[in-house]
C-alpha cells in the first residue's frame, strides 16, 4: 500500500495529500497547482524552479526532478503576481525613459587574425574579456532586499529596459517576521549571520534564474547586481555584523556604499560582477529609503512633502525647503499579509479590496477563488467594519447584540460608549486631536443609513469560536479580533511616526503639499484606506501619489546611470535621523493612535 504524505504551496496555501514518492511537479498537478514544465519534465526548461526546507535548510529546486518523501512546504516563485504590479505602479505615473551611462560597458574588438572578442569594463577598468561579440548582450539586475518580500529586476544596460521582474518571500521569516528578531538569531547562534546570509543568497539565485531562464538570458552575461534594503538586510546581505544594530547605541558596522562581487557573495552571475548596496542614513534608516528618495526625484517635488513607504518597517521622511529628516517605526508584517488568521501575500487567490455596497464586493488577484487576505485587503476591509459601525473606535470587533443595539439607538454621537473617542484622545495634548478626522472615523456611528443598512446587513457574517470573535468573508477567508488588533498596532506605529516626525519639525499636517506613499503594500492602497482608518493624519490641498516600489526604481536607476550613486550618498549624508525610541512622547502619542 502506498504511503501518503502532505504537501503545501506557498503563496497560494494549498495543501493535500500525495503519494510518497512522485516529484513536486506531479504532486503540484494532482492538486490542481499550475507548475509551468514547457520542457515535459524532463529538466532543460529550468522554468520549475521552486524551494524547499530540508532539515532547516532551504533549497533551490527543479520540480521535475524532485521527489517528495516526507511532509514538505514548497514555494512557488511563479505564483508571486505583487511583483508585476509593484514595477508596473512605479512607472503608471510617467515614462521609462532614462539616461544610460552604466558602470558596466562593453567594447569589441578584433585581433590580429581577425577574430573577435568583446572587452567588459567597470567604471571603465577593463574587468574580462569574452569570446564572440557579446556587445547586446549586457544585462544587471535590481533588487529589493525587503524584510518580508524580495524583489528583483533583469535589466538591459544597453537599451535601459526592464525585461522582466519576479518576487519571492524572504526566506528570513524563517527566523522571525521583523528584523529585531533575526538579529537576535544572529546573536544566539555562532553560524546565525552565515545561515541567514546563506538562505537570503539562495533566494536571490532563485530570483535571477527565474528571470534569466524566461527571458532566455545567459547567467554569465549578468554583469553587476545593484541592492536595496533596510540596513539590517543589506548587512545580511553582505554577510556583515549586525549585532550592534539590535544594541544601543544601534550602531551599524557600515553606513556606506558596498561594493564586492558576485563570486564573494556566491550570487550565480558573472563571477567577477561586482555587487553593490545603497548608502545608509542610520540603523533603522537604511538604503531603500535612499533609493526610494532618489527614484522619487526630490528636487521636483513641492514641499513640504511626506514620503512613507509602508512595509514590515515604516520608514518616513520629511522633505522641507533646506533639510530631509528621516525616521523609522516598527509597523509589524501584517501589512504583508504575514501573521494574519486567513494571511496571504498578494499572489494569485488574495483578496487585495473589500468594499461593503449593498453586497459584499470583493478583489481577488488573478480573479478567481479567494484563497486568503493579503495586507491591503485586510486594511480595506478594516475600514470598512470601522466605517459601518461593526469594530468600534476601540478596535473591538462587535457582537451580534451590540449590533442590535446598535441599530436601535439614534445614529448620534451619543451611541458611542461613555469613555468615548473624543474623551480618550483628549487625555493626552501633545499633538491635539484634529477635529472630526482623528483616526480618519468621523462617519463611525453617525452615518445613519450605514448602521440601519450595511450594519445590520452584514451581522451575519460576525461569528465566534472558542471564545474568539471573527468576521467571515468566505467559507474559508474570515479574520479575527487578534488580526484587528496587529492592524491598530501597525496603523499606530506608523501615525505616531508621521506624527512625531511632523511636530518636531513645526509642520502641521494641513501644510503638506505633497505626500508620497511607496512602497509594494502601499502602491494597493488608497486615500480611504488611509484616512478611514487614521493611517495617516487628515491633511487638505495635499496631492497623494502611490509610486509603488521606489527602492527597486532607485536600484534600476543606478544600474542604468552610474553618476545617481553620488547622489544617493549625498541624501544618506545629508538627512537628519530623529530617534523615535529616544522620544519621551512617542509611547503616548502611541496609545493614543491605537483609536480608529
Amino acid at each position: 500500500m502506498s504511503q501518503e504524505i502532505e504537501i503545501t504551496f506557498y503563496p497560494i496555501k494549498i495543501s493535500g495529500r500525495v503519494t510518497k514518492g512522485i516529484t513536486i511537479l506531479e504532486a503540484a498537478r494532482s492538486l490542481g497547482v499550475n507548475v509551468e514544465g514547457p520542457c515535459g519534465g524532463i529538466g532543460k526548461c529550468g522554468r520549475d524552479l521552486v524551494q524547499i526546507r530540508k532539515e532547516g535548510i532551504l533549497h533551490t529546486v527543479l520540480a521535475c526532478k524532485t521527489p517528495v518523501e516526507a511532509d514538505i512546504e514548497i514555494i512557488l516563485p511563479s505564483h508571486e503576481k505583487k511583483a508585476l504590479k509593484i514595477v508596473e505602479g512605479f512607472y503608471s505615473g510617467g515614462n521609462r525613459a532614462y539616461s544610460i551611462d552604466p558602470y558596466i560597458k562593453k567594447e569589441l574588438i578584433y585581433n590580429e587574425h581577425d577574430l573577435c572578442f568583446t572587452n567588459v569594463y567597470a567604471n571603465d577598468n577593463p574587468l574580462f574579456t569574452e569570446n564572440g561579440n557579446t556587445k547586446d548582450q549586457t544585462y544587471g539586475i535590481a533588487i529589493d532586499i525587503g524584510t518580508t518580500t524580495l524583489v528583483a529586476s533583469l535589466v538591459d544596460l544597453t537599451s535601459g529596459e526592464v525585461l522582466n521582474s519576479s518576487s519571492t518571500l524572504n526566506p528570513l521569516v524563517y527566523y522571525g517576521h521583523d528584523v529585531m528578531s533575526r538579529i537576535k538569531y544572529a546573536a544566539s547562534r555562532q553560524d546565525g549571520l552565515l545561515r541567514m546570509h546563506k538562505e537570503l543568497i539562495s533566494a536571490i539565485n532563485l530570483l535571477i534564474q527565474v528571470l534569466s531562464s524566461e527571458r532566455s538570458v545567459r547567467p554569465e552575461n549578468i554583469y553587476q547586481i545593484v541592492g536595496s534594503g533596510n540596513t539590517t538586510m543589506q548587512h545580511i546581505f553582505l554577510n556583515k555584523e549586525i549585532k550592534r544594530i539590535g544594541e544601543y547605541p544601534y550602531q551599524a558596522e557600515t553606513l556606506d556604499i558596498c561594493t564586492t562581487t558576485a563570486r564573494e557573495l556566491s550570487i550565480h552571475i558573472a563571477a567577477k560582477a561586482p555587487a553593490t548596496t545603497f548608502p545608509c542614513i542610520s540603523a533603522y534608516v537604511g538604503g531603500d529609503i535612499v533609493s526610494g528618495l532618489l527614484a522619487i526625484d526630490m528636487k521636483s517635488l513641492e514641499v513640504p512633502a511626506l514620503f512613507l513607504d509602508i512595509g514590515t518597517n515604516g520608514e518616513i521622511a520629511l522633505i522641507l525647503n533646506d533639510r530631509t529628516v528621516a525616521s523609522s517605526t516598527a509597523a509589524g508584517p501584517c501589512f504583508e499579509g504575514m501573521t494574519i488568521s486567513s494571511g496571504m501575500r498578494a499572489g494569485e487567490g488574495a483578496i487585495e479590496h473589500v468594499r461593503f455596497d449593498d453586497e459584499l464586493s470583493l478583489e481577488v488577484v488573478g480573479g478567481g477563488q479567494p484563497r486568503g487576505i493579503c495586507g491591503s485587503g485586510l486594511l480595506d476591509l478594516v475600514s470598512e467594519l470601522v466605517r459601518t459601525g461593526l469594530v468600534n473606535p476601540r478596535g473591538r470587533l462587535q457582537t451580534h447584540d451590540r449590533v442590535n443595539n446598535l441599530a436601535q439607538q439614534p445614529a448620534t454621537e451619543s451611541s458611542l460608549p461613555s469613555s468615548n473617542l473624543t474623551s480618550l484622545l483628549s487625555s493626552s495634548n501633545l499633538i491635539p486631536p484634529i477635529k472630526g478626522g482623528e483616526g480618519g472615523c468621523k462617519d463611525v456611528c453617525i452615518n445613519e443609513k450605514s448602521l440601519h443598512n450595511n450594519t445590520i446587513e452584514y451581522k451575519k457574517n460576525l461569528f465566534e469560536k472558542n471564545g474568539k470573535r471573527y468576521f467571515r468573508l468566505t467559507d474559508n477567508v474570515s479574520i479575527s479580533q487578534e488580526d484587528i488588533r496587529q492592524v491598530q498596532l501597525a496603523k499606530a506605529a506608523i501615525r505616531a511616526g508621521v506624527e512625531i516626525l511632523l511636530a518636531r519639525c513645526n509642520v502641521k499636517a494641513e501644510e503638506l503639499k505633497t505626500i508620497i506613499i511607496a512602497g509594494g503594500f502601499g502602491y494597493h492602497l488608497n486615500e480611504r484606506i488611509l484616512f478611514g482608518i487614521g493611517l495617516l493624519p487628515e491633511a487638505t490641498n495635499t496631492r497623494i501619489s502611490f509610486v509603488g516600489n521606489s527602492s527597486l526604481e532607485g536600484a534600476v536607476r543606478v544600474l542604468l546611470d552610474k553618476k545617481l550613486m553620488n547622489q544617493a550618498v549625498q541624501i544618506a549624508r545629508t538627512a537628519q535621523m530623529l530617534e523615535l525610541s529616544q522620544i519621551p512622547e512617542f509611547e503616548d502619542v502611541f496609545v493614543r493612535e491605537m483609536h480608529f
